[in-house]
């Protein structure tokens, strides 16, 4: 079964190693920020769960590692309210990315 995600969408390319780069932003007003911090922590629950133990850089023998960063800023116009972008960039061998790719799907 495939989940759709609703805040990540994600550019996939391909390095000269032949891993596989997922990088997705988000950037969200602060009634949207629990769900999108679930989001992400579906998305790594699900590779720490099927790849249990392999969550290393893929350089030191790991199947996937990812990098999270969050920044907030007032949102122009409106002081009263901080937009919070969220960046989440995963790399995965192939093997890694073909089970990404079918348990996920975004637009």
């Amino acid at each position: 079964m495939t989940l759709a995600l609703r805040y990540l969408g994600f550019e996939v390319s391909e390095d000269a190693d032949g891993h596989v780069n997922f990088d997705a932003m988000a950037s969200v007003l602060p009634d949207h920020v629990h769900a999108l911090q679930a989001e992400v922590q579906q998305v790594l629950t699900w590779a720490r769960h099927h790849f249990a133990g392999t969550e290393a850089p893929l350089d030191d023998g790991g199947d996937w590692d990812c990098d999270v960063q969050t920044t907030e800023e007032p949102e122009a116009g409106k002081p009263e309210a901080t937009r919070t972008t969220l960046t989440l960039s995963i790399t995965g061998t192939v093997q890694f990315a073909q089970a990404f790719e079918q348990q996920f799907s975004w637009d």
